[in-house]
């Protein structure tokens, strides 16, 4: 509210509405695409699951159930700032084995 007082259901979409155009996000953006953006978004930054699944106030496990099949194609890049870097290629001893 323009007072400072949490909005009430009467005054939810109108309000939302206008913050959502002043914001130019896409038309029919709601509150729950925007909460959807910013549990992907926290998930993809490397926040602790528990941690995004507290702060939503849901549970790891319908984050798991949710989230998995839309963020695994990202972990290939997380994965690989952690394990070892086995391109052989750069090291140049590695001779390649004959088939």
């Amino acid at each position: 509210m323009p007072n400072g007082s949490r909005w009430n259901a009467m005054a939810h979409q109108r309000l939302f509405a206008a913050a959502a155009r002043a914001s130019a996000l896409p038309v029919g953006a709601t509150i729950y695409c925007l909460r959807h953006s910013a549990i992907t978004k926290a998930l993809l930054a490397g926040v602790p699951t528990r941690l995004v699944a507290a702060s939503f106030d849901t549970s790891v496990q319908m984050l798991e159930r949710t989230y998995s099949k839309n963020i695994a194609s990202h972990g290939d890049d997380l994965m690989r700032r952690v394990v070892l870097d086995a391109d052989t290629r750069a090291a140049g001893n590695v001779v390649p084995l004959a088939r």
